[in-house]
């Protein structure tokens, strides 16, 4: 048999393997392209991938996981750990699938629909009823942000009200993370990320001074990389002359490229190394830059300083520069007044005299 007559013979065959093999070529490439988006987005479904973009003040997305440990009253032999997995169900709401254990126990499960707006959730066998999510809070969360709903430990107390009160930068397993401090008024403290509103740790109080102390594991949420050492520009003091009675204020303007706060940034002075704070503490922006400063009264001299900073990866310094000069406050006269001798009258070799002088 010639190839013509085998490839007549075997046709259905042949396009049979064709079109496996057109098959198995779109889908790799469908493959390849979701695999990309999950990678470069974090916002992926291995089937029907969806644009959650609108979302854009929540961290949800479609097989978006956490997992955690946590400790009740940081007792050791009675660990929890657990994993919460998110799955979109249309419109505004996504199912959290938990699975948690406790100590030794079987595996719990429980199920919550949380909406992605609001982060409400209707019920949870485990967080309570009618209470709002605590694995995130709103990515457009600020430094004036104040009365975040949170549900604490296992539903026993509803939720507590969450005001943030600074922005940090904490170190967890050598890996560092910009946070925003959150605390409520029974004395719970939460450390959220920045730019996700993923929770990193915390410990709740619940029924009085019970805690619930909870960190972060894992999760698939891309956090901001840190890929660019910080700079220190525009650095002054002011004034660069005076005296003792002269309120010096030393400034420099931090900036960063990933928009990483410094873990810390001080100004060294003759030697002597002082913190810094912001001279608006509103301004978190440091892609434009922050302002830092230092204000402190000098005795005389002449002085040297610089600033030197750190975004918890890169350090960076500036050159040392000269100022301020220092003089001594001598401006007027010096007066005597209000002089007296006590007693007025005595006797010889016997009386002590007291004199008295106001300078």
């Amino acid at each position: 048999m010639n190839i013509g007559d085998y490839l007549l013979s075997n046709r259905k065959l042949i396009v049979f393997l064709i079109l496996i093999s057109l098959i198995t070529t779109n889908f790799n490439y469908y493959f390849t392209q979701v695999l990309c988006r999950r990678v470069n987005h974090s916002r992926f479904d291995s089937l029907n991938p969806i644009n959650l973009s609108i979302y854009s003040n929540s961290i949800l997305f479609d097989h978006f996981y956490y997992n955690w440990t946590a400790l009740v009253n940081n007792n050791p032999f009675l660990p929890y750990k657990g994993v919460e997995n998110y799955t979109y169900l249309g419109g505004n709401t996504f199912r959290c699938n938990e699975t948690f254990i406790q100590g030794n126990d079987p595996p719990n499960y429980d199920s919550r629909d949380v909406n992605n707006e609001t982060r409400f959730f209707p019920t949870s066998n485990y967080w309570g009823n009618n209470v709002h999510d605590w694995v995130w809070i709103f990515k457009n969360t600020t430094i004036e942000t104040k009365n975040i709903p949170i549900s604490v430990f296992t539903g026993l107390e509803s939720e507590h009200l969450f005001n943030v009160t600074s922005e940090k930068v904490i170190n967890i397993d050598g890996m560092y993370y910009n946070v925003w401090e959150l605390k409520d008024d029974q004395g719970s403290i939460a450390y959220y990320e920045k730019n996700t509103g993923i929770l990193i740790n915390g410990t709740f109080i619940f029924t009085g001074t019970n805690t619930w102390a909870i960190s972060m594991v894992e999760t698939n949420v891309l956090f901001p990389s840190n890929d660019n050492s910080p700079m220190l520009e525009n650095l002054i003091v002011s004034p660069p002359n005076g005296n003792l009675t002269t309120f010096y204020d030393f400034m420099v303007n931090y900036s960063d490229t990933d928009n990483n706060m410094p873990l810390f940034i001080n100004v060294t002075i003759n030697g002597t190394s002082f913190s810094m704070d912001k001279k608006n503490y509103t301004d978190t922006d440091y892609i434009d830059g922050v302002i830092y400063e230092y204000q402190t009264f000098l005795s005389n001299g002449t002085y040297q300083y610089y600033f030197n900073a750190s975004d918890g990866v890169f350090p960076t310094s500036t050159g040392t520069y000269s100022g301020p000069v220092v003089n001594y406050t001598n401006l007027n006269s010096p007066e005597l007044n209000a002089g007296i001798v006590s007693p007025l009258l005595g006797y010889n070799s016997s009386t002590a005299f007291l004199y008295r002088l106001n300078y």
